[in-house]
């Protein structure tokens, strides 16, 4: 790492510049993805009550609509389960909380289809449980125009991007959006559909078996923009990779007469190749740790208003991955330093 710390002193400037632009990138990227992740949060978090195999009505779950009938039918398919160990049904509605729109959230049944850590609130008819600030306990509410009193307040449940009302299932009409917490065999009525798991009955709708963790792909908002956000980080890391890849190699360009004289004066091809690329990790690591502590510097100011998600997954990965390209990306300049010939630095002569 002789010759590329030396390097790095000598052209300092240079190296400020693309460490910049790296760390500005990275910025960009774990910044989107902290966005994405928040964003994906917003529109989906609600769900994450709910574990196991599900069914929904049709195939998406923002036109399911499951009969009351039906419902009942489902959560008793199975008379081995029976109490928490029971079937979840949620039924999600639209209305209003004040001025504000809201989705009405009710849950019946079992917990088997509940994450035991954040099983949803199951308030007593005629009372509600409303977001955090949003109203106190004991306060009287006018929910999807019915009034309700609030008997307490989560924190932050969402779904297609708007705050979560959680009712009594006797306050709804009784249908249900999906189902949770089923056995993949427990409502099988014919063996041709016992590949699916789980049918409807010959007067209900058409149900659709997945697994609660595939449930927002099934929500059409959802996977357009969370392929559109995705797609936007990939093309910025490849970018970088790209930005990355034409300094180092034009650099490497302009040393090559310097690379000669080494290799003429007994250096390695290998030696000067890893000296090349610790200087390209150099900057990486430099300029996507700059770019990362911005975004989280930035995450810790920045409040509710913006939806943002600071995770590992939304941070770190992002980050090493930035890197990963960026050092693929180096790799074309290496080419250069392994054709070089010693014979270059003597004029090409013998």
């Amino acid at each position: 790492m002789f010759v590329g710390l030396r390097d790095i002193r000598s052209a300092r400037g240079r190296f400020i510049l693309i460490t910049v632009t790296v760390a500005m990138t990275a910025l960009l990227v774990s910044f989107l993805s902290g966005l994405t992740g928040g964003l994906a949060h917003r529109n989906t978090a609600v769900l994450d009550r709910f574990t196991g195999q599900a069914v929904i009505a049709g195939d998406s779950i923002d036109r399911s609509v499951i009969p009351a009938p039906e419902v009942d039918r489902i959560l008793g398919t199975d008379p081995t389960r029976a109490g928490d160990d029971a079937p979840t049904a949620l039924h999600l509605g639209r209305g209003s909380f004040g001025d504000t729109g809201v989705i009405t959230a009710a849950v019946t049944g079992g917990t088997a289809g509940e994450v035991g850590g954040r099983q949803a609130p199951r308030p007593a008819p005629g009372h509600v449980v409303v977001p955090d600030g949003t109203a106190r306990v004991g306060d009287t509410v006018i929910v999807a125009g019915r009034e309700a009193t609030v008997s307490g307040t989560t924190p932050d449940d969402w779904y297609s991007h708007q705050q979560v009302v959680w009712v009594n299932w006797a306050d709804t009409d009784g249908t249900a959006t999906v189902v949770s917490g089923l056995d993949a065999d427990a409502t099988v009525r014919d063996a041709s559909a016992a590949a699916d798991g789980i049918t409807a009955s010959p007067a209900g709708p058409a149900l659709t078996a997945t697994t609660t963790a595939d449930l927002p792909d099934t929500m059409a908002s959802y996977s357009a923009e969370h392929t559109t956000l995705l797609l936007v980080n990939v093309m910025l890391m490849v970018i970088a990779a790209l930005v990355t890849g034409a300094f180092f190699t034009v650099w490497t360009i302009q040393r090559l007469p310097d690379i000669a004289t080494l290799k003429a004066l007994g250096a390695s091809t290998w030696s000067l190749m890893r000296d090349a690329l610790g200087q390209a990790l150099i900057v990486l690591v430099v300029g996507v740790g700059v770019g990362l502590a911005l975004t989280l510097t930035a995450a810790a100011f920045i409040g509710d208003g913006v939806p943002f998600v600071a995770t590992a997954g939304t941070t770190v990965l992002p980050a090493l991955a930035l890197t990963v390209l960026g050092v693929l990306g180096v790799t074309g300049a290496l080419g250069y330093v392994g054709r070089t010939s010693p014979l270059a630095a003597m004029g090409g002569q013998r």
